[in-house]
């Protein structure tokens, strides 16, 4: 035992060798073996002065920082505009955004019945006004679904077409659904979106249900760019920093409704679930012929439930902020709603 502890106590240059390279790979050997405890607690509390020093260097540094950056009134306006994570810390405080607004859920896809997709068409022959929104894969550029929200006597019709399950391209029902979209997109409606909606439908060219010359003619209205101008319009003092780098959906609606949307589920990649899927999955799969991943795939309710609900809300939210920046009276009343919660305005 005695020889083995004069061992360690006198390291070889192997030793040395191996607890250097620990050191540079940040490995667990936070001691080399050979020293003593004594020598231990001595280097653990010489380490602890030394984080503190630096700790404390780094805030009294960042104070200073602080300071420079706020010592002019633009500079204090533009660190009051915190970062836009300290933002979404506050607005998941608020109360949960959950429309009640009376609606009804159409899924566009190779199941969808003919007596359907026709009265859709009719509905949608009426109507000037639509909010559309989409959703790809942000890797890929796969194209999986296309929203779109319409008011007829008083009820929200939102259409959900899944692209990744259409019909054959020779099928009558894919022709439908292509009349469909010609209606929708008519160079005379107003086409309202939260982004740049012609270049989101760009990705869902292959999917032949509208053509690069119909969307180059749609007319565009980007709620976002004109929520921008209008909050940079009437807004003087405010205790809802506004973001320095533009506008998140779920922001506005917190700023707007006071309630929080959480949009996270919009850069979600399994968007190819199958919305729809929910009214099949009671056949047996062994007379349907799918593989068990598919199977497990349909099953997943739970999820297809919460995805739906999300693609719903987020149309819903763009048509209430676009309700509110309608014309000057609404505008108007939304200011003075507002004005008591929020501060001064132009």
């Amino acid at each position: 035992m005695h020889k083995n502890a004069m061992i360690l106590n006198c390291p070889t240059p192997l030793m040395k060798l191996i607890y250097k390279q620990a050191q540079k790979m940040r490995q667990p050997y936070r001691n080399p073996p050979w020293m003593a405890k004594s020598e231990v607690s001595q280097l653990i509390k010489k380490q602890s002065n030394i984080r503190k020093r630096k700790q404390t260097s780094q805030l009294k540094h960042a104070a200073n920082k602080t300071v420079q950056q706020t010592s002019s009134p633009l500079k204090k306006i533009l660190y009051r505009m915190n970062t836009r994570r300290h933002i979404l810390r506050n607005l998941t405080t608020l109360a949960k955004f959950e429309p009640m607004s009376p609606r009804k859920i159409y899924y566009i896809n190779c199941f969808t019945r003919y007596d359907i997709l026709g009265e859709l068409i009719n509905l949608v022959k009426q109507k000037m006004e639509f909010v559309l929104e989409t959703k790809y894969d942000k890797i890929n550029g796969c194209p999986k679904l296309i929203q779109v929200l319409f008011v007829h006597k008083l009820v929200l019709h939102i259409i959900l077409v899944e692209t990744l399950y259409l019909p054959e391209l020779d099928f009558c029902l894919h022709h439908q659904i292509r009349c469909l979209f010609s209606v929708i997109l008519l160079p005379s409606n107003e086409i309202q979106s939260w982004n740049d909606i012609k270049s989101d439908l760009r990705y869902f060219l292959n999917c032949s249900l509208f053509t690069r010359c119909q969307i180059e003619k749609l007319q565009v209205t980007n709620i976002k760019q004109k929520f921008e101008a209008w909050f940079e319009e009437k807004f003087i003092d405010i205790r809802l920093s506004a973001p320095s780098d533009g506008w998140m959906l779920e922001e506005a609606v917190g700023f707007l409704f006071r309630q929080y949307f959480d949009t996270t589920l919009s850069h979600s990649r399994d968007w190819n679930i199958g919305l729809f899927a929910h009214f099949n999955t009671e056949c047996d799969p062994k007379y349907v012929g799918l593989s068990p991943d598919v199977i497990c795939l349909l099953k997943n309710n739970k999820r297809r439930s919460v995805l739906c609900q999300h693609v719903i809300h987020e149309c819903i939210a763009v048509r209430k902020i676009t309700a509110v920046l309608q014309n000057n009276c609404t505008r108007k009343h939304a200011e003075n709603h507002l004005i008591k919660y929020y501060g001064k305005f132009k």
